[in-house]
């Protein structure tokens, strides 16, 4: 993740992903609420890409809200989610 208007970059771990958003773990986000953020999400070789923006930040993370996505990266998304959702019935 890149701040928009910065140069902070981090890496961490996404929880609580959706359609809309998700949640990254990081202790004490770099980023105010309401930031840009340029958000580039990795599993199994396969990559999610968006501009976002933060909603709120807790002492353990941040909540991230997608902004518009490419076809690309919603196809991956949905992809991710279809799997998540067979995981759970299981």
């Amino acid at each position: 993740m890149i701040g928009v208007d910065s140069a902070s970059y981090l890496v961490s771990t996404v929880s609580e992903l959706s359609r809309f958003g998700c949640f990254v773990r990081i202790m004490d986000p770099p980023f105010s609420k309401e930031a840009g953020v340029r958000l580039r999400i990795t599993h199994n070789r396969k990559h999610f890409e968006t501009i976002g923006s933060v909603v709120y930040t807790r002492a353990d993370g941040m909540a991230i809200a997608f902004g518009p996505v490419s076809s690309e990266s919603q196809a991956v998304l949905e992809s991710w989610l279809t799997e998540a959702r067979a995981h759970s019935t299981q």
